[in-house]
């Protein structure tokens, strides 16, 4: 399953690590993703992720 990351800036290839890891391997991936990106982790909608508050421009897609 595709997971699209909604966020203000663009994510670094260790971001997308680590997203990815969790995708895979999480029982409690809000949790998860609260802990390992406590300042820009917003919400969790279906398979969208919410990065950052205001505007979000940037849109990654994560395959996982």
């Amino acid at each position: 399953m595709n997971t699209k990351v909604w966020s203000a800036m663009p994510l670094s290839e260790e971001d997308k690590r680590k997203i990815s890891y969790i995708l895979e391997n999480s029982r409690s991936m809000d949790r998860d993703l609260a802990n390992v990106f406590p300042s820009r982790f917003k919400r969790r909608k279906g398979s969208n992720i919410f990065f950052d508050a205001g505007k979000r421009r940037w849109c990654t897609e994560i395959k996982g």
